[in-house]
Formats: C-alpha cells, structure tokens, sequence
C-alpha cells in the first residue's frame, strides 16, 4: 500500500472513508462485505426491510451533522432508509478471494452456479465506478464456513485493489478495518467460536503488519467492542438480530467520529472602548487547540459580515477590527469559525465557532419627549398599545433602537408590557405617565393623553347553579340558571344560546339530551346575548346521574281462551334499556302450566277440571327493579265452532306438522282457495287464494302455536274440512 495515499482503519468488518463531514465536499461512504452488509435476517425479510447496520449508521450520522451519503452496486432497506441513501455494496455469500475479483475486475466465480457472476457490466475495477472516500468492510463470515481460517492473502489483495485505485485517481481514501462478528452461542460469549477467533487473530497480524510497513490502518474489533450478545441477539447461527445490527452500526459511527475531535476555541474577550479609540488586534493562534493539526494550518473565516465593523484577519492569524464609521456607537459581534485539516483527509475537516462582542461607548445626551404624535381614542373597557413611534423624542447620541420606552403605573389603569388596560367600565380622557430611556438615563415623565369613548358592555356569565338530571333524560337551559353580569341591559333584553358539545346533543332550542349510557359530568357550551353583543362561550357543568329503567315486555300475554286438551305455549319475551341481564321468575301459574325460565317459555295441556279463569303473573327482574306482566286465561271446552263432517277425499302430511302441511286430494278436484281456523273459529292463516291446480298444495304452518286446526278448502261446488295437529319440538 502505498504510504500517505489511503488511510485504512481497522476493526474486522472494514471501512473505507474519505470524509468531508462538516466540510462542503460529501463524504461518499461505501458499506462493503457480504451478507451481513446487504442485511439478511432468517429469509422472510423483503429486500426493502433488509437495513442491516446501515440504518443505525444512518441515524448517528445524520444526528451528528455529517454530509454524507452511501454508495455501491445494489440497493436494500429502502423502507427504512431514505432510497438515496440504501446503496450498499453487500453481495450475499461472498468469499475474501470472490471479493479480491471483484474491486479487480467487477465479477466472480461463483461455484454453485459453475459461472462468473458479473458485479459490474461492462466489468471493471468495482471502485472506478463507485469511486468511495470511506469504505467499511466486514468480509471473512463465509470464509470460515469452508475452514478458511489462517491464510487471509485475500485480504491483502483487497487491500492492494484499494491502493490501486487511489493510485490511478491520485485520491486518498480512508479505511476501517473491523473484526468479523461471532456465531450464535447460549452463552452469548464472543470468544466462544474458535474458528471467528482465530480468522480475527489471523487479520489483526495482517493489519499489523502492514502498519508497521507505512500504512495507517485503524483496527476495530466488532467481534468483542460492539456489545452484541451472541445468544439473544442472533437470529440464526451467522447473522444477528435487528438489535444486534443496531449496535454494528453503533460501533461504525464511533471509529468514524472518534477519527480526531474538533478545535477548541478558548473564549476571546476585547475590552470596550470610547469614540476615536482602537480595538486591541487577537492573536488567534493564542486561542485554539487541535489535538492533530498545528495552528498554523488552522484555517479562520468571517461567519457573516458585521453591520458596523470591518474585520480581517491576515496569514499570521492576526484579528483586527475596527469601525466602518468613525462616529459609529455601540456593540456588535463577529462570530468567527476555526477548521482544522481532517487529521487524514480534507472530507474530515471539523470546525468551531466563537463569538467576539466588540462595544464602542460614547457619552450621553438624556433623551427628550418633545410631543405626542398619535391620538388615542379607544372603547371603554378596550386595551391599547402604546410604542416609541407614538412619539417625537430627540437624542443625539443613540439610534431609535437603542431607546427605551417605560409606561409607569397611573390613575384608571394598568400596564401590561407596552398594553393600557383601562379601568372597567372607564370612560373619558386618561393621562398615562411615561418616560424614555437610552442606554444610561431616562427622560422627564411625559403625560400621554387617550380618550376612552363609552360603549355597550358585552353581557359576562359569572357563575351556574348546580345542576344534576337523570340518565336519558332531557333538560332544558335556562337564564335563570345563570349569575350574569351585564351593566347595560335587563334581564329581559337578554337571551340565551346552547351550543353542540361532548357527550350531548342539542334537540330543541336550549333542550339537551345526554348521549346514550353516557353518565358524569356534562359541560353545556352556552352563551347569553343582549340587544349588540354576545357574552364570551361558557360552560354549563351538568351532572348526568345512573337512572335504572326497569326491564319492558316485549311479548305481551293477552287475556285469552284456550282449550281443553289442547296444549297453551307462549314465550315471554323482554328488553332491558340500559343492557342489563334480565332474570325472569313465575310468580302466578295454575297447576296445569309450568314456566321454563331459561327459555322464558308457559307451557301446559288444561283438563276438564281446569275450566274457568286462571290468573297468571311473571316478574322480570334486571337485579334493581321489577316488572310485572299479569293476565287472565280462560280454559274452555272450545265448541265454538261447528265442525261439519271432514272431508274423507283429501289427504293431510305430515300430521301433526310443524312448518310445511302437505294437501293431497285424493280425486281430481279444483281448490280455488283456503283458510285455517282454530277450534274457537278464530281465523288462523287468513283466506289465500290457489293460484293453480296442482296434485299437491303446500301450507306454511311454521308460525303458528301448537294446537289442533282446522283446513277449509274451496272448489266451485263445496267447501272440504281437514283436521291437522301443529306440534313443534322443544
């Protein structure tokens, strides 16, 4: 390698730097190795998630200030890593040899496919085409995997393949050099692969010794000095956890900025002086330290040009200052910055700043209020701000913005900052108290005069009564709820507005409504108007309290009729407002009826020793309050109706039936429509017209309750009866 042309870095994994970090130049970065570069995981990650260290790099680097970017032959992390910044030159499975090829020509040989794999087409030297100031490199993983521990000529070719080409671009490029990380281990120690340990002992004889010949190489150990817990930071046996790449990244950032420190600029103090006199000239070179670069080869610049001074500083490093006009007072500072040399390369470059506060005295003159030039004539109860500019003021020795203006406490009023804030309710001519200072004395007081014309009086809510509604229920907002304020107007010319808010909603006018099942406090957005002016927005607290609504029957048990051995169902249902679960409970049955709770179902066949009236009472209860269904039943022979002789030519199935009643006429016969009728007469399925002639008609029956029924089926010449039962299972 060729001594003074490349700066190489050492730490297993290597880095090629030229760096430019708080210089102008951009520091062209190239992340070089193989797929711990390129960011492999366990094989599920898509290329744009794959950041590797590079991410971690990134974001320190950013942080820090540097201006930089990453370069190489392909492109991953990308949604992570801004895409300008994903280039990388990882190549997956690569060997120290394959990559020797590569910076040499721009391909490989890669055996498994039996064909040479081409980095760069036309190939190339890799590096005439990326042409990087900082190369990082972490290259050897694979090589260990084919027991390749001992002989590293590779890593000598790839070295010489880097002083070829700054050779060849007469450009010097820096390089750090890291040891290789471990493999996975339940110890988590680094040590514990023998192999990793003695292929980094191998590299660091060869760094070594190519120092010791002229290079300077800085040698990092990734291996041990990252941190990484080679347990529960490896995702598989080679490559790590995200974790585990954040903290490669990490240890990159630190052997990059901790190349050398910025200079230091001890604080420069120059003492004042008066007019005509002159600055005191600053050896600069006094000022700075630099832990590599001699003050001499210290470059000092001008950050931006003062308003007032002329500033130069010549080539011994020698600061003079002095006043562009001569009858020029007062104080400005010249911020100046220090760069050093980069240490290794000019893309290191780091610099300071310092501030130098120069002050140039004169003797005063006290200022003078000659008059005032603006009138005042705000609203009673308005505020108004009162500036220098409002007046006429002589001073000689200071500029406008070197005075002062001081506002003093008064009659009627207060001072806030440069604000009047008059009196409530004040109205008429004000005199305000003021004076004006400059650098070292204050005027005379000077009364300034401003006219408050009077004007209606916005109307104020001071305070609300307590106020708490039930749960659901709707309450109306009225003035009389409300202390207002109003000097001007009665309470009558007054009129109150309620506004939209959190948890409630505005049905009519004034009226609120809570929102469903919202219970707490309610803060009610209102103002009050008078005849011109509205009060400022207030808020109305509302208490909305629990309010327990008791559970409702939905399913309602008339008074009824049944009939005797003719079984009763009926399915009591309910509904809770407020969700609660319902409980139901018998209280009233006759015997012949029994109550299933958990279906909420009154079953039960009646006898003839059941005639008569029975009462019947069920509770439903959501565990706070109870409702009551009560109703009368009526068991009854059931002879209401008159059954004629059934018809013997027509064919009922199933029977009994629960949801489809097959009719099959026996002989050709021409239903033109039917009914059904229970055994008190009721009609039960209303009279439908057949819309054709069929040897089979089929009857819905589902939704009728169980019992006994009677079909009636129409032709031109006579009306057909057929007895069906309609029992459903439980």
């Amino acid at each position: 390698m060729t001594q003074g042309k490349r700066i190489v870095f050492t730490a297993l994994t290597f880095l090629i730097i030229s760096i430019s970090s708080f210089a102008q130049d951009i520091l062209q970065i190239l992340p070089l190795g193989n797929s711990l570069t390129y960011g492999y995981y366990d094989g599920t990650y898509i290329t744009g998630d794959k950041v590797s260290y590079r991410l971690q790099l990134y974001n320190l680097l950013v942080s820090a200030g540097y201006n930089f970017d990453f370069i190489g032959h392909t492109s991953s992390g990308f949604n992570y890593i801004p895409n300008d910044y994903s280039q990388n030159g990882g190549i997956s499975g690569i060997r120290d040899d394959q990559m020797a090829d590569v910076l040499n020509t721009g391909y490989y040989y890669k055996p498994s496919i039996g064909e040479d794999v081409y980095i760069i087409y036309p190939p190339q030297p890799y590096l005439n085409v990326y042409e990087p100031d900082l190369i990082l490199l972490h290259l050897g993983t694979n090589d260990i995997q084919y027991d390749d521990i001992y002989d590293l000529s590779e890593v000598n070719e790839i070295l010489d393949a880097v002083d070829d080409y700054e050779t060849s671009h007469d450009k010097d490029v820096l390089v750090i050099i890291t040891k290789i990380i471990s493999t996975k281990d339940g110890s988590g120690s680094c040590t514990a692969d023998w192999k990793i340990t003695q292929y980094n002992n191998a590299l660091s004889t060869l760094v070594n010794s190519r120092i010791s010949a002229g290079d300077k190489l800085k040698l990092i150990d990734m291996q041990c000095g990252a941190g990484i817990n080679y347990n529960t930071e490896m995702i598989n046996e080679l490559h790590p956890t995200q974790a585990g790449y954040d903290k490669m990244g990490t240890y990159w950032f630190e052997a990059i900025d901790e190349i050398h420190d910025a200079p230091v600029i001890s604080p420069i103090t120059v003492s004042p002086i008066l007019e005509g006199q002159s600055f005191s000239t600053v050896n600069l070179n006094s000022y700075i330290t630099d832990d590599y670069t001699p003050d001499a080869n210290i470059t000092w610049e001008l950050v931006s040009a003062p308003e007032h001074l002329d500033v130069t500083i010549n080539t011994a490093h020698i600061l003079s200052v002095v006043p562009i006009d001569s009858e020029w007072t007062g104080n400005e500072t010249i911020t100046l910055r220090a760069w050093d040399n980069g240490r290794y390369i000019e893309q290191l470059k780091k610099s300071a700043t310092t501030q130098i506060d120069y002050t140039i005295e004169s003797v005063n003159d006290t200022p003078v209020i000659i008059s005032q030039i603006t009138s005042f004539t705000p609203l009673e109860d308005y505020t108004f701000t009162l500036h220098l500019s409002d007046l006429e003021v002589e001073d000689p020795d200071n500029l406008w913005s070197e005075l002062t203006l001081n506002i003093l406490p008064g009659d009627h009023y207060e001072v806030l900052g440069s604000t009047i804030k008059p009196e409530k309710d004040y109205d008429g001519t004000m005199y305000i108290t003021v004076t004006v200072s400059d650098l070292e004395d204050e005027s005379e007081p000077f009364l300034v005069q401003a006219y408050f014309s009077p004007v209606n009086d916005a109307p104020e809510i001071i305070d609300s009564e307590d106020t708490t509604i039930n749960e659901w229920e709707e309450f109306e907002l009225t003035l009389d709820l409300l202390t207002i304020y109003d000097p001007d107007n009665t309470v009558e010319e007054l009129t109150l507005s309620v506004l939209g808010g959190n948890n409630y909603s505005v049905v009519d006018h004034n009226t609120i409504r809570p929102k469903s099942e919202f219970e707490g406090m309610l803060y009610v957005n209102v103002y009050v108007m008078d005849l011109e002016l509205p009060s400022e927005l207030y808020q109305v607290p509302v208490r909305v309290q629990f309010y327990n609504q008791p559970p409702e029957f939905t399913n309602i048990l008339n008074d009824t009729i049944i009939c005797v051995n003719i079984q009763f169902t009926f399915d009591v249902e309910t509904f809770d407002a407020n969700g609660d679960k319902v409980d139901l409970e018998a209280i009233t049955l006759p015997d012949f009826l029994s109550f299933v709770k958990s279906t909420g179902t009154i079953i039960g066949t009646p006898n003839m020793s059941d005639l008569g009236e029975h009462e019947i009472s069920i509770d439903a209860s959501d565990g706070k309050e109870i409702s009551t269904m009560n109703s009368t039943i009526t068991v009854s022979t059931c002879h209401a109706i008159d059954i004629p002789e059934l018809s013997s030519h027509t064919r009922l199935y199933p029977n009994p039936v629960s949801s489809i009643l097959t009719i099959v006429p026996e002989e050709p016969v021409i239903f033109k429509k039917l009914t059904v009728l229970d055994l008190l007469g009721r009609v039960a399925i209303e009279e439908r017209p057949i819309d054709s002639v069929n040897s089979e008609i089929s009857l819905s029956v589902s939704d009728l309750a169980d019992g006994t029924y009677i079909l009636l089926l129409y032709s031109d010449t006579e009306i057909s009866y057929k007895k069906f039962v309609v029992y459903h299972s439980p």
